[in-house]
């Protein structure tokens, strides 16, 4: 049969399995807060609570009924990335994680396709709410800085403060790897001695202002 047919295989992932760290109640408070984002008179506001209230319903329920199918698929669409067949073509990521990519680190509003862009795109939609599609490129870092004044023995220091998501975490447990956020913060100077004093312990505690 092969002089007339091709064959082909597409090969794709998902998670294993997942596990969420916490207890349900302290999802269903994040779920609560964020409803309150929904009672701004604010059309991004309102559009961005929609989506993320519908993804920790999910979330939620994951507690309550893990091995239903609405929920496995609800974790198997978390994000799909497309692209075009020709070179150079756009990158774009669709699925609930786009929720979480509504504003940019400038603040800016995540360019979105419209409606006629996604005609060959492939579109999540959950309990008829729909997700917006987004370049890949396009998805904000985890990470944020600051920068602090820091007060010593008699002088003042200017660092820099950085926080946030900053990788994953690999960890091996039996014969499973297990894949985790690793979130962390950095207290940045430019100045190797005060690196040092700040880590003597013989130094009184320094005062974050």
């Amino acid at each position: 049969m092969k002089e007339y047919f091709s064959y082909g295989v597409r090969l794709g992932c998902s998670f294993p399995s997942v596990t969420l760290l916490g207890k349900k109640s302290d999802w269903a408070d994040i779920l609560q807060r964020v409803a309150w984002f929904g009672t701004i008179d604010h059309e991004d506001a309102v559009s961005l609570a929609l989506r993320l209230r519908k993804v920790l319903e999910y979330i939620v329920a994951s507690f309550d009924r893990p091995d239903d199918e609405d929920i496995r698929q609800f974790w198997r669409r978390a994000v799909h990335e497309n692209a075009g067949d020709t070179s150079g073509a756009i990158v774009t990521l669709s699925g609930w994680l786009t929720a979480f990519c509504w504003w940019g680190a400038d603040g800016k509003k995540t360019q979105k396709y419209s409606d006629q862009e996604l005609s060959f795109l492939r579109v999540l939609t959950l309990d008829g709410v729909k997700f917006p599609v987004i370049r890949r490129d396009s998805v904000p870092t985890g990470v944020v800085k600051v920068p602090i004044s820091l007060y010593g023995e008699s002088e003042e220091k200017m660092v820099t403060l950085l926080a946030g998501s900053m990788g994953m975490q690999v960890i091996k447990e039996d014969d499973e790897t297990i894949a985790q956020p690793a979130s962390g913060w950095w207290m940045l100077s430019a100045s190797k001695q005060f690196t040092q004093d700040i880590t003597n312990t013989g130094k009184r505690p320094l005062l974050l202002h």
